[in-house]
């Protein structure tokens, strides 16, 4: 299972196309919500991606975790300091030394 933060970034990396059909099938909202959405064009589709992020990741996390990984992502997009919420990964430095280092 992916993390709240992934399973949100997920949906908002959502082909533009996709959205309407996405709306519909992965959330409960009403169809004339989701007709208004989908009917949105350029830059403003971008809305629609986070309402899809939003409801399917409250779907599976809870609507806590969603607004905190959308937090996340904002904090990130804007430069901010990196949410403790964001998937880490741990590396010792000696593996990234023996990958800096040619065989």
């Amino acid at each position: 299972m992916r993390s709240p933060y992934d399973y949100w970034q997920f949906w908002r990396n959502t082909e533009d196309a996709d959205v309407g059909r996405f709306l519909r099938l992965f959330t409960d909202l009403p169809l004339s919500e989701i007709a208004r959405l989908e009917a949105l064009g350029g830059a403003e589709i971008n809305e629609a991606k986070k309402v899809l992020a939003n409801e399917a990741t409250t779907l599976l996390h809870g609507r806590e975790a969603a607004e905190t990984a959308a937090a996340a992502a904002r904090s990130r997009l804007r430069g901010g300091p990196l949410s403790s919420d964001l998937p880490t990964v741990e590396v010792p430095a000696a593996e990234i030394r023996r990958c800096r280092t040619p065989p």
